[in-house]
């Protein structure tokens, strides 16, 4: 049994964050080395980057506001790797796995 005294619901719609989900392309993916990540211009962006099991490996912000950032995985172990990028207002531009070869 759950009691709710009161509660405020607030957000984008789900229509909002699809579109942002086309916002983020990366490659090449499968990556050996350098991998490019691309998503909109204009706005900081951060970029969180974890294993498999859940282990956060890299966090980057973007404050070039240029759309792009570069990573090297040639340290990373083959695998995959799961890649999110919102912007400075926590709004999501994408999710992507990563294929490390």
């Amino acid at each position: 049994r759950v009691l709710v005294d009161s509660a405020e619901i607030t957000g984008v719609g789900l229509e909002k964050v699809l579109s942002n989900e086309n916002n983020l392309k990366v490659y090449p993916n499968p990556v050996t080395n350098d991998l490019t990540a691309k998503y909109s211009e204009g706005k900081t962006a951060i970029i969180d980057t974890w294993d498999i099991n859940g282990k956060q490996i890299s966090r980057v912000r973007d404050d070039d506001r240029n759309g792009e950032t570069q990573f090297n995985f040639s340290n990373y172990k083959p695998g995959m790797y799961l890649m999110r990028v919102t912007d400075e207002d926590g709004m999501l531009m994408g999710t992507r796995k990563i294929i490390k070869k």
